[in-house]
């Protein structure tokens, strides 16, 4: 296991500075851009680690996939919600919402939507495997059964 999350660091590199990015980027786009591009970099990020997974060989197309459920929690449920949690404990008057409510939305919306950086995890991975096989590179990304997690 370790291996895999060796793997795959850059791509949770890349969704923590997408996460920071874009926070920092609300005091000069309006949060309609910010969502778009947010939700472009998170898609690419899955669609990127989706690709490390099978061009390292530490796991197959199921493994891809759930690799972009692993980096939508990272994203979604613990940064987003847990920014929700920290104000709703640590400081309620500085949100108008309550924070429990919030945290409880953000869940619930990972349940609904993860299935999405899943399919873009498994395009990389299959990208990733198309590619290794027609260049003829002696790496095989299929080594790894797709059962393997």
């Amino acid at each position: 296991m370790k291996n895999y999350f060796f793997e795959i660091r850059w791509a949770i590199a890349l969704i923590l500075l997408n996460y920071l990015v874009m926070g920092a980027a609300a005091t000069w786009l309006t949060e309609d851009k910010i969502n778009l591009l947010f939700t472009i970099g998170r898609g690419l990020v899955c669609i990127y680690a989706g690709w490390l997974v099978i061009s390292n060989s530490v796991g197959g197309l199921w493994k891809a996939s759930l690799t972009g459920a692993l980096l939508l929690f990272i994203d979604h449920v613990f940064l987003k919600g847990g920014s929700y949690l920290w104000a709703y404990f640590f400081s309620p008057a500085t949100f108008p919402f309550d924070g429990l409510m919030a945290f409880g939305g953000v869940v619930i919306s990972y349940f609904v939507f993860v299935w999405v950086p899943m399919a873009l995890a498994c395009l990389g991975g299959i990208a990733a495997r198309t590619y290794f096989k027609q260049s003829g590179r002696s790496h095989d990304p299929g080594a790894t059964p797709d059962s393997a997690l």
